[in-house]
């Protein structure tokens, strides 16, 4: 990507001023960079928030993303299922003015990854999560609050969460029908509490290993509301 590649002459290295920039901004609050990516991590066991400082197919620059991924379903790669796009793209083109951007760019995740750590501090953030969206939800927007629910002890609601989550996925293509197969094993632990928490701990260490996280065993959430 161009964004990539380092510029000549009077234009910044972009990859340098981001590293630079987000590890002062970041670092600090035990955000960690993922290898010599664009892209930093806020570890929670069971959920991580992704800071990325998106590069540009048409020039030298970044994006700002930041948002989170749950950790309680198969996955093997990097994505953002609450959040995005916090801020458009900022241009390597005067050295200046781009380290003035990254600062901004820098200043605004660490921001939102503070908000993200207050709102889902626990699985009751993840349930007032979806209770207070105004979009319409997909298969894995249920999945993820009957997970939750889950968490909490109530299965009925748990169970409820994971059958409508079934129902989307009988109405999608071959590709999510595919992808979305652990629904079927996870509303098959859901009927009971202690084979459910069994099966989101097993497939948290999975995922985690997937995605190169700690291989630390994490604990479950508990079912306690710190508000």
């Amino acid at each position: 990507m161009a964004g990539d590649r380092p510029a000549p002459g009077g234009v910044p290295d972009a990859n340098k001023v981001i590293a630079e920039v987000a590890k002062q901004a970041l670092a600090p609050l035990g955000v960690k960079r993922k290898g010599r990516s664009r892209t930093w991590l806020d570890d929670h066991g069971w959920w991580v928030g992704v800071v990325e400082f998106q590069p540009s197919n048409w020039g030298a620059g970044a994006y700002l993303n930041v948002g989170l991924m749950f950790l309680w379903q198969p996955i093997d790669h990097f994505a953002f299922e609450i959040g995005y796009r916090v801020d458009e793209f900022s241009p390597a083109h005067d050295a200046d003015a781009f380290h003035r951007a990254i600062q901004a760019k820098a200043a605004k995740a660490r921001d939102e990854v503070t908000s993200l750590r207050e709102r889902f501090a626990s699985v009751h953030g993840v349930i007032r999560h979806y209770q207070q969206t105004r979009k319409k939800m997909s298969m894995t927007d249920h999945a993820h609050l009957g997970t939750a629910r889950g968490l909490t002890g109530d299965m009925d609601r748990c169970r409820s969460g994971l059958d409508q989550a079934l129902d989307l996925r009988e109405q999608a293509g071959s590709g999510v029908w595919r992808a979305s197969a652990w629904l079927l094993d996870a509303r098959q632990a859901a009927m009971g509490e202690g084979t459910f928490r069994a099966w989101i701990q097993q497939t948290m260490t999975t995922t985690r290993e997937a995605l190169r996280l700690s291989s630390e065993q994490v604990e479950l959430p508990n079912g306690q509301d710190p508000r």
